[in-house]
């Protein structure tokens, strides 16, 4: 019993060894850089989180509370909807011909509402983004 308990003191007195520091290993005081726009930065945050806070977030709050959810939804998916031609188009751009058609399809067909003829048939939205077409386009 006393060999377990030597055995734990040198252990301990390794692992406690092992986070000490002489004062040629103390940690430097990290690098600052510069940045010339910071005190724009951080008005333009501060604006943001104030009117995040005073007008944005009151006014999710009331849409969401006097708003149906019918409503809600076909305004989403109406909105959703209006990307369809910029969708064609990043397609298009990058020679996905049957994407485009796809997207073309949707947008002409699309209504408002979950019962539509793309949701219908199971037809996913086809999501190219501009950047990719950026990175097709001028590679």
């Amino acid at each position: 019993m006393k060999k377990f308990g030597v055995l734990g003191v040198f252990i301990l007195g390794l692992l406690s060894a092992g986070c000490t520091t002489t004062a040629s290993q103390q940690v430097e005081e990290p690098v600052r850089f510069s940045d010339p726009l910071e005190n724009i930065n951080r008005f333009f945050f501060s604006l943001n989180q104030r009117l995040d806070r005073n007008a944005g977030r009151p006014a999710a709050t009331a849409y969401k509370d006097t708003v149906p959810q019918s409503v809600r939804s076909g305004l989403h998916n109406v909105l959703d909807n209006l990307g369809g031609p910029v969708t064609v188009a990043n397609s298009l751009l990058q020679v996905r011909l049957k994407d485009a058609g796809i997207a073309t399809g949707r947008f002409v067909t699309h209504r408002a509402d979950e019962r539509s003829v793309p949701y219908a048939f199971g037809v996913q939205p086809t999501e190219h983004g501009m950047m990719l077409t950026y990175t097709y386009v001028f590679r």
